[in-house]
């Protein structure tokens, strides 16, 4: 493999898992949001809200390691 090309998967790498962390809290403030907009529409318990940000938080744990892999297998190609 040549020198540009490791540096520059390198650099993907590096970006795409640094931003994971605004991808995760992003998936958490989103379920929260639909949790809080639930809660109101059914006039439930504030417990949605907690719902909503736990659902968020395991979808952005699947996205994480979606990526994860995806970046894994094309660095094994």
């Amino acid at each position: 493999m040549k020198k540009k090309e490791t540096e520059a998967s390198a650099w993907r790498v590096a970006l795409a898992i640094g931003g994971a962390g605004f991808t995760l809290a992003g998936y958490i403030v989103v379920g929260l949001l639909l949790g809080k907009w639930m809660m109101h529409l059914y006039e439930g318990p504030k417990l949605w809200m907690g719902i909503g940000a736990i659902v968020g938080f395991i979808l952005g744990i699947l996205n994480i390691v979606w990526l994860i892999r995806k970046f894994v297998g094309e660095q094994h190609e």
